[in-house]
């Protein structure tokens, strides 16, 4: 799970305290992963069925 990933292993309360970077809140970062994963499923998952026949 890369939310995960980010907060537990890549320090993303770290990337927060940054000067420039508060608004990388993990509600923020898990809203734009959510958004990410719903582009792939719907708009790149179906370009592979062409690739695959």
């Amino acid at each position: 799970d890369m939310l995960f990933v980010m907060n537990e292993l890549a320090g993303l309360s770290a990337v927060n305290a940054l000067p420039g970077c508060e608004d990388a809140t993990p509600e923020t970062v898990e809203a734009v992963l959510e958004e990410n994963a719903r582009f792939c499923s719907e708009v790149i998952a179906p370009l592979n069925f062409t690739g695959d026949k």
